[in-house]
């Protein structure tokens, strides 16, 4: 469903990928905004991302300017609105190389009111081109405003033995 929607361009400016950690939340920000800038996107050639070309090992080893992460500091119980609004005045400038400036927020759960209010500016009139992925363990913690212009993407942790399998090769199930 994702693929299809970078694919037809049709996919939304702001997403919440919610789940348990471990569950692979930033793997899936990680490749929806590789597919976004992939090199080889309209090459139906390549799978989407590829994970071949330029953009999509840059951005896999966390060396690609278009694409900005906010974490809370260790030290930090929250993510304030200071920070917010640095994040925010960045999403109106020009991307630096590619179609698609991403930002990520991880923790989103962390964000105090004020941060979350700060948010929606952006959330309700995004610029162009900017993507916004609000990464959550505890989505219920984040503002109904704020959930209510997200697109929601659930994750889920692999039980040991659903792991087990998949590590397994064909001939040994």
């Amino acid at each position: 469903r994702i693929g299809r929607a970078i694919e037809s361009e049709t996919l939304p400016h702001a997403l919440l990928i919610a789940g348990p950690r471990g569950s692979g939340k930033h793997t899936v920000a990680l490749a929806i905004a590789a597919a976004l800038n992939c090199e080889h996107k309209s090459d139906a050639a390549y799978p989407l991302p590829c994970s071949v070309c330029n953009s999509c090992r840059r951005i896999r080893e966390g060396n690609f300017t278009d694409i900005k992460l906010l974490s809370k500091k260790k030290d930090k119980a929250t993510l304030g609105v200071g920070e917010i609004r640095d994040f925010r005045e960045d999403m109106f400038l020009s991307a630096t190389e590619s179609k698609h400036k991403i930002y990520i927020i991880e923790s989103a759960e962390c964000l105090t009111t004020e941060a979350q209010n700060a948010l929606l500016t952006v959330l309700e009139e995004p610029p162009e081109g900017v993507v916004i992925i609000l990464l959550a363990t505890e989505c219920d913690k984040l503002l109904t405003t704020v959930r209510s212009r997200v697109q929601l993407i659930t994750t889920e942790r692999f039980s040991d033995v659903k792991i087990s399998l998949i590590q397994k090769t064909p001939t040994e199930k």
